[in-house]
């Protein structure tokens, strides 16, 4: 008889060969490293980045969420009283105040192409919560191949290279004010408004 201990670890070890097999993968087709942002470092850039309620904000090459979960804790929502409206809750009997379903919402929305730290994203996602009037949202996919047009304040951590394509092919679509904040390497055909630092880190902050 096969001692099922046995097979439970294999089917570990499979899955996990599979799991990182994929994650290297990913990386190679996205051309950057998977380094993740620290705490300090995503506490500076959202304060740099100055955040309003009601603002549509992208972190391109997203990882695991780390700058647009201090984004979210940071930026509490604004919400007047004539917005509000007594909701009920599970439990009978109790209301409690949400937010008018056509209230303008905060957006958070992170892009990475590697699937698997995207699965780590939102299983974070889930344990963490939103809060009234924000949304949170990590993507696979291409961020070349979205519309950015939208965005308010862009966040990223991405090779000189990539933040120079990203120049080329996205700086003039964006509207006035948007603002980039980015971690550690800058546009090279560009001005900073600001170079923040955070300990070795520098923090490049542009302005449409």
């Amino acid at each position: 008889m096969i001692d099922i201990t046995l097979i439970i670890v294999l089917v570990l070890v499979v899955g996990a060969s599979v799991f990182f097999s994929w994650t290297l993968f990913g990386l190679f087709r996205s051309h950057v490293p998977f380094i993740s942002t620290s705490r300090r470092t995503a506490q500076r850039m959202v304060a740099l980045a100055q955040l309003k309620p009601n603002q549509k904000v992208y972190d391109l090459g997203c990882g695991r969420g780390a700058i647009l979960f201090e984004a979210l804790h940071s930026c509490p929502p604004l919400l007047k009283k004539e917005e509000l409206h007594p909701v009920k809750s599970h439990r009978a009997g109790v209301l409690f105040h949400g937010v008018k379903e056509d209230f303008p919402k905060t957006q958070f929305i992170g892009y990475e192409l590697v699937r698997p730290v995207v699965w780590m994203a939102n299983i974070r996602k889930f344990f963490v919560g939103t809060c009234h009037g924000m949304s949170l949202r990590f993507l696979c996919a291409d961020f070349f191949k979205e519309d950015l047009s939208d965005a308010d304040v862009i966040f990223c951590y991405l090779w000189p290279s990539i933040m120079d394509r990203f120049y080329a092919e996205k700086w003039d679509t964006l509207n006035r004010g948007t603002k980039i904040v980015s971690h550690g390497f800058e546009i090279s055909k560009l001005t900073p408004q600001k170079i923040d630092q955070e300990g070795k880190t520098k923090i490049f902050v542009y302005e449409k």
